[in-house]
């Protein structure tokens, strides 16, 4: 029934002539400042922040033009299109124990997905920055606090940008960037590691929940393969295709209970990676020990399964129910303050959250150290 409705909506839509098909691809929602539509961007929000964590210095506000150069933020204003990011410097002292990557200099580069802005996926880069790594995290052109307009082809070139910058960084070792795309960022990531400039200098990727592409995703949605006329954006913005040449090792990771991006788009990067000896993949296929928390996952919350609310953690900061601002970093989730909001909202306590988390956070970083001689 709900096919048959998106294909009579979607019908009256093309045949009115009103828009075409990829309107829904890009929905970045607009920042004004990083103290007020990112709330600071913290890095722990409870009150037994370890000293590794209190200790920490982020650089928040790094503008880029869309060539990768850097814009000193006074100049901002003379320039009508350029991207925002924040760099996460591997944490110091960070215990080897809990933050596995500690004194590795590993770096990740994060590309998001097709909503909202750079807070809403602040809390997975600061997941990912307590493995002990370092991590650019950046939006996209009509992101956030990024100007300009978002297309195809401007995605994948703020992509680039972003690779760049990373790689000029003296404190960043270039021979050991993964590249991390999660949901359409996925598209992102596969375009940066199998087609860009930058695919020579990708370590390893990762792609969570991944999108396939706009075209893939409208016909498994509506049960019709619409020609290529139908898509105002005609550039390539295909993932399996991107990423079919990869030579790097790959993780594949996606939530058999995804209806947003549903698993059969995960099927088809399955079909142009099966073959590749450095391909590792948890898409409901095997009986691998890490399949039996991922098949409880659905599209928002494989690093955190047991947090079955609808949105990402990011978008309960405002929560009436939420007085304490939970949560941030993963290391919070057994605070005593959470707890009657994390099983209010997520129908989960902090305790299974901190299990899911480590779990999550052991399969990163495990398969950064099973496949990398660092």
């Amino acid at each position: 029934m709900k096919r048959i409705a998106a294909v009579l909506i979607t019908l009256i839509f093309i045949f009115a002539g009103c828009i075409k098909l990829d309107f829904f691809l890009f929905d970045g929602d607009q920042g004004k400042s990083i103290s007020d539509t990112y709330h600071g961007l913290p890095l722990y929000s409870g009150t037994e922040s370890p000293e590794w964590i209190k200790n920490a210095q982020v650089e928040r506000e790094i503008y880029l033009s869309v060539d990768g150069e850097i814009i000193e933020t006074g100049d901002i204003g003379t320039h009508e299109e350029y991207i925002h990011g924040c760099f996460l410097p591997a944490p110091v002292n960070a215990p080897a124990d809990s933050c596995p990557l500690t004194g590795k200099n590993v770096t990740f580069l994060y590309t998001h997905g097709n909503s909202g802005d750079l807070f809403k996926y602040w809390y997975r880069a600061v997941s990912l920055w307590s493995l002990g790594a370092n991590v650019f995290i950046f939006t996209y052109r009509g992101y956030g606090l990024s100007e300009g307009e978002a297309t195809r082809a401007g995605i994948k070139q703020d992509a680039d940008a972003a690779a760049a910058y990373v790689k000029s960084r003296a404190d960043v070792d270039t021979s050991r960037i993964i590249v991390y795309g999660y949901s359409m960022g996925a598209v992102v990531a596969s375009y940066l590691t199998g087609k860009s400039c930058h695919r020579n200098s990708v370590a390893g990727t990762v792609l969570e929940s991944g999108l396939d592409s706009p075209e893939e995703t409208v016909r498994l949605s509506t049960g019709i393969d619409f020609p290529g006329s139908f898509f105002l954006d005609k550039e390539s913005f295909n993932g399996p295709e991107f990423i079919k040449d990869a030579t790097c090792p790959v993780l594949h990771i996606h939530g058999k209970k995804d209806v947003r991006v549903t698993p059969d788009q995960a099927l088809n990067y399955y079909r142009v990676l099966k073959d590749k000896p450095r391909y590792t993949h948890y898409i409901g296929l095997t009986s691998a020990a890490p399949e039996q928390w991922i098949a409880l996952a659905d599209h928002r919350n494989v690093p955190f399964t047991a947090f079955s609310a609808e949105f990402h953690i990011a978008d309960y900061w405002d929560d009436p129910q939420n007085d304490h601002h939970c949560c941030i970093n993963p290391f919070e989730f057994e605070e005593a303050q959470f707890q009657d909001f994390l099983d209010k909202t997520g129908g989960t306590d902090g305790d299974e959250m901190s299990r899911t988390a480590d779990a999550y956070r052991g399969l990163i970083s495990g398969w950064i150290l099973d496949n990398f001689n660092w």
